[in-house]
C-alpha cells in the first residue's frame, strides 16, 4: 500500500489522457471517423458477470484551436445485442510549457435502460487532465466527476514509454507499455450492485458500507501498438487489470463480500482505425 500511495505521490497532478491527438495534428482543423471493436465493457477493474463486447462507431471534428467535440454509438454485440450506449463529448486540448499538456472534456451519456454495463448508472462525466512527455517517460494524471444516481470521484495515474518506427515521412508504427492505477468512490458501481443482486434474487440488496470511500481500484497494464499515417491509422490495445478493494455489505452486524460485487482479474482488448478529412 506505502508503494500505491507513492505512486500516486510521484503522478499527482500529471494526467493521463488516453486518445492524446499528435501534436502535428494540432495546428490543423479536421473530421475524424473512426470505429473500434471491445471485446469487453471493463471499468476500474470491475465488470458484468457476462461479457460485454462493443462495437463503436464515432464521428469527431477537431479544430486547430484545441476544442473538439464527438459522438458515438456503442453496439453490444453480445447475446443481449442493440445500442447500449450513445456519448456526446466536447473537449479543449492545450499547450503549457514544453513537454506539458492538458485538456478538459464534458461527456453525456444514454445508456439503454436494459443495459448491464457496470458504468450504466452513470449519466455524464466531467474531467482534467495534464500530461507531461519528456524524452524517457510520459507521466500522467487525471481527476474525474462522474455523475448520475450519485456522484462519483475518481483519477488515475500512468507511467509509460513510446517505442516508434518511422516507416517513411508520413507514417509511423509505435509501441507503448503503460502501467496505470485508477482510484476513487464506489457509489454508482453500488447503485449498479445493487440492482443487479434484486434482479437475480441473490446476496444483499442493502447499501454497500464502503462505496463512498476514496480507495486504490485497479492497476492496469496495457500495450497499445499503433499505426500512424498522414489521413488515416490504426490500433490494437491489449489490457490486463488487477481490481481491488471490492464493495462490501453489513449482514448481521458483519462486514461481508457481497457475492456479486467479488472482483476478478480482466484481460480484455480493442482494436479500431480511422480516417481523417
Amino acid at each position: 500500500m506505502k508503494l500505491c500511495y507513492a505512486f500516486i505521490l510521484l503522478c499527482i497532478n500529471i494526467t493521463y489522457v488516453g486518445a492524446q491527438e499528435n501534436k502535428k495534428d494540432k495546428d490543423s482543423t479536421y473530421f475524424k471517423a473512426s470505429i473500434s471493436f471491445l471485446t469487453n465493457s471493463v471499468y476500474q477493474g470491475r465488470k458484468d458477470s457476462t461479457a460485454i463486447p462493443y462495437l463503436t462507431p464515432t464521428l469527431a471534428y477537431y479544430n486547430k484551436g484545441g476544442w473538439y467535440i464527438d459522438a458515438s454509438v456503442s453496439f453490444n454485440t453480445g447475446k443481449d445485442g442493440g445500442i447500449d450506449n450513445t456519448t456526446l463529448e466536447a473537449g479543449y486540448d492545450f499547450d503549457l510549457i514544453e513537454n506539458l499538456s492538458g485538456g478538459v472534456l464534458a461527456s453525456k451519456y444514454f445508456f439503454s435502460h436494459s443495459s448491464t454495463a457496470v458504468r450504466s448508472e452513470a449519466t455524464g462525466n466531467i474531467s482534467a487532465n495534464l500530461q507531461y512527455s519528456p524524452d524517457i517517460l510520459t507521466l500522467a494524471a487525471s481527476f474525474d466527476v462522474t455523475l448520475g444516481n450519485k456522484t462519483d470521484y475518481s483519477s488515475t495515474a500512468s507511467l509509460a514509454h513510446t517505442f516508434t518506427v518511422n516507416i517513411n515521412d508520413s507514417s509511423d508504427f509505435s509501441i507503448e507499455p503503460e502501467i496505470l492505477m485508477s482510484f476513487g468512490t464506489q457509489n454508482n458501481y453500488g447503485v449498479y450492485n445493487q440492482k443487479t443482486s434484486s434482479k437475480k434474487k441473490s446476496g444483499s440488496t442493502l447499501l454497500a458500507s464502503n462505496a463512498g470511500k476514496f480507495k486504490v481500484l485497479d492497476y492496469e497494464f496495457s500495450v497499445p501498438l499503433t499505426y500512424t499515417a498522414k489521413k488515416w491509422g490504426a490500433f490494437i490495445t491489449p489490457t490486463f487489470v488487477i481490481p481491488v478493494n471490492g464493495l462490501t455489505y453489513p449482514q448481521n452486524n458483519v462486514i461481508v463480500q457481497n457475492a456479486l460485487a467479488k472482483l476478478s482479474n480482466s484481460f480484455y482488448a480493442e482494436i479500431g482505425c480511422y480516417i481523417k478529412f
